[in-house]
């Protein structure tokens, strides 16, 4: 989407109100994919195959540009962005140059999902860019003006990207290598008929320039860079007698400089020979507030003060209008200043103002949610009158559905592996995909929270925040799903394993080696969410090797998921990482457990490590259900405190030890002891009688059981208690 320019007329006050039906918006927020390429490389045609495809779907939303590697079109700061961002190979593309999944730099097959998943999100920037060229002196000025939608207390960077097209050359550092000449598979792909080598290859997009260097130039940003504030910045730059001024056009940008992140925020193509304006007025609120959760048919409000600061009256359009996320049944509207707090409140898509010089007026910006549970953005739109040309200034206020009741939480850097598809699939309609950021600052107001499923997805462990939240999710007593490749290990860095009821075991190095990483995962028979799961289901590893999980309370805890087979390598948590080989049945990723009436099933995977998509999609159901109470349940695996205590003693043991136990109840309770194997099931009813109050002590026997690690469980008055046992032999 190109800038636009603007200057004010003077007009006679008036004020018109015009009913009419709110439209989306333009977008404001653009995507910078940035493909890094080289005319060696052969597979890289088919990135330039799905970037065309991406813009032309998205010609105003996505720009795309090439980085050159190792030909014709090299540039110094590639090597920077290589190293410094972690590329591994090509072609592969940067997002935003944001952190995704644990890299920045993505695979070609998941770019459109990215691209689109961060086009979802509301821009922090907002960016306006004009230039000129100069064909005597080959001189190329940009400005850039940067108006912020919200504070940022980062270190913010402009930059300039110089574009050219119908790049060629002769010889191999122009000519295009093609592996997709006749390749199967690739019959559809526009290259697939061209040769393996085309000479003459007409490159497009390619990065001649980054006039901030690799990453940008502070300009006028000042730390934090605040909502509502502009800044600016003007290059210049003198164009390659080489290049051709026809196929010249720059791209500019704001992006974040920490250590941590070289996001880039917004992006824009500018106007070309325009002139940058700056509106005389002020567009300010006194409340910093722009996210709330918010109630069905409730407005949430935002009052903005428009201050006319020029000499002559100006009359100005404002508009609200709704994102693209926006559910069709919330609406956007703005409140004249002639009906705010008024009787009769007038909310309107649009009108037109007149101010006098240096006159205020309150405008109020208004989003209603409707019946579908989701976020929505409203935006107030403000333009000077008869200036079609004119610069838009943008401001928004985004709700939350307070009565949201089922959660998938998950970081925009996991979209990817996102359950959205699976759970609309399995008829969950009404969730909301959320951020461990917005969930944790709104826990509070959602009052209706059903079940939470906390999805880490891949690379991303909890962090120690979202683990508090996790926590006081958890207190509240809100049923829980925790999947993901590294929640079992972040919780177990986090020394919070135990409230679930097992340890850390280290992980397994089945599927160490090449592609596709085969595992064979089984169920446990008869468990109400993995019985029917199988015993030798296939599936394929996602980045890490699979972490294990040991349980310490075998009351409370149950094995869902474990491995299928024997003799499998297990490297636990130690310094020297010795390798040693323990039962399929012992490899357990996946539990269930019962703590304090609440319901929870934890996992060490993300569910797209299986294979066979029914049984993933089913798994996620039954976990879901077991947690709402819709499958059987073992009611008995509740603890709770009672005033009864018990050893084993000795314990390991070999085959005979004493137990001993007291009860100082204030009248006769019934009293059974249960041994459990670590997969949760009954081998042995050891004891079962009316018990008194007072200290006993009874041989335990158990020598005609095999060794391992068992846990004896003691049930008094409909309550639990376990001790773990080993026996050796």
């Amino acid at each position: 989407m190109h800038s636009k320019i603007t200057k004010f007329v003077s007009t006679s006050f008036v004020i018109l109100i015009a009913f009419v039906i709110s439209v989306y918006s333009q977008p404001v927020k653009r995507v910078l994919l940035e493909q890094h390429t080289g005319a060696w490389c052969g597979w890289c045609v088919d990135g330039s195959y799905i970037m065309d495809q991406l813009l032309e779907e998205y010609p105003d939303q996505i720009i795309g540009v090439k980085v050159h590697n190792g030909d014709g079109m090299v540039i110094p700061e590639q090597a920077t962005i290589a190293s410094t961002l972690g590329l591994t190979g090509y072609p592969t593309g940067a997002i935003n140059r944001k952190l995704l999944g644990g890299k920045v730099f993505q695979n070609r097959t998941n770019w459109k999902n990215l691209c689109e998943s961060e086009l979802s999100e509301y821009p922090k920037v907002d960016i306006d860019m004009v230039y000129t060229i100069n064909e005597s002196t080959r001189e190329l000025t940009a400005t850039i003006r940067a108006t912020m939608l919200e504070t940022l207390n980062d270190e913010l960077r402009f930059n300039l990207f110089i574009l050219e097209d119908s790049c060629s050359g002769t010889g191999s550092q122009w000519d295009q290598h093609n592996y997709l000449y006749h390749l199967e598979g690739y019959e559809n792909n526009p290259y697939y008929n061209l040769p393996s080598v085309i000479v003459g290859y007409q490159h497009m997009k390619v990065v001649r320039a980054m006039v901030g260097g690799a990453w940008g130039v502070k300009g006028e940003f000042t730390v934090p860079a605040e909502e509502g504030k502009t800044y600016t910045h003007t290059f210049k730059f003198t164009l390659d007698a080489g290049w051709k001024l026809k196929d010249i056009y720059p791209i500019g940008m704001v992006a974040i400089y920490t250590t941590t992140s070289k996001e880039i925020l917004n992006s824009t193509s500018g106007t070309k020979d325009g002139t940058l304006l700056f509106p005389n007025y002020l567009l300010n609120s006194e409340s910093q507030i722009n996210k709330k959760v918010v109630n069905q048919g409730t407005p949430y409000s935002k009052v903005f003060t428009l201050k006319n600061e020029s000499d002559a009256a100006v009359t100005y359009i404002i508009s609200a209008n709704k994102s693209q996320r926006t559910p069709a049944d919330w609406s956007a509207e703005v409140v004249p200043p002639t009906s705010i707090n008024s009787k009769d409140n007038i909310s309107v898509a649009t009108f037109e103002i007149t101010i006098e010089p240096q006159e205020t007026k309150n405008i109020e910006l208004q989003l209603i949610p409707g019946p579908t549970r989701s976020f929505g953005d409203a935006t107030l739109n403000l333009e000077v009158k008869n200036e079609p040309s004119g610069v838009k200034t943008l401001r928004y206020i985004t709700a939350i559905s307070a009565e949201t009741e089922i959660f998938e939480v998950i970081s925009s850097s996991e979209s990817q592996y996102s359950l959205k598809n699976i759970l609309i699939n399995l008829g969950y309609n009404d969730f909301l995909t959320i951020s461990p950021e917005n969930f944790g600052t709104f826990i509070d107001d959602f009052l209706n929270k059903k079940v939470i499923v906390w999805n880490t997805g891949v690379f991303s462990p909890p962090t120690s925040s979202d683990i508090s939240t996790i926590f006081q999710a958890l207190n509240e007593n809100v049923p829980m799903v925790l999947y993901g490749n590294q929640m079992v290990s972040g919780l177990g860095n986090d020394n919070s394993l135990g409230y679930f009821g097992v340890s850390y075991n280290g992980y397994s190095t089945q599927g160490f080696g090449q592609p596709p990483n085969k595992v064979w995962l089984s169920g446990v028979d008869n468990d109400p969410i993995s019985g029917d799961f199988g015993k030798n289901t296939e599936g394929n590893l996602i980045q890490y090797l699979i972490t294990l999980m040991k349980i310490t309370n075998w009351a409370t805890t149950h094995p869902v998921l474990h491995f299928s087979n024997n003799g499998k390598h297990v490297i636990p948590k130690s310094p020297k990482n010795d390798t040693l080989d323990i039962s399929g049945e012992d490899a357990i990723f996946a539990v269930r457990l019962v703590s304090n009436g609440n319901l929870i099933f934890l996992s060490s995977i993300t569910p797209f490590v299986i294979k066979d998509e029914s049984k993933r999609n089913t798994l996620v159901d039954n976990s879901i259900k077991w947690v709402l109470g819709m499958l059987d349940v073992d009611e008995e695996f509740v603890t709770t405190n009672i005033d009864f205590s018990m050893e084993v003693n000795p314990n390991p043991m070999e085959s005979v030890s004493m137990l001993k136990y007291m009860y100082k109840g204030s009248h006769p309770a019934n009293l059974k002891f249960v041994l459990y194997n670590n997969l949760g099931n009954e081998v042995s009813v050891i004891n079962n009688e009316n018990l008194s109050p007072g200290n006993y002590q009874i041989p335990l026997n158990l020598g005609g059981i095999s060794s391992g690690s068992y846990r004896l469980a003691a049930y008094i008055d409909g309550k639990v208690f376990s001790v773990p046992v080993l026996i050796t032999r």
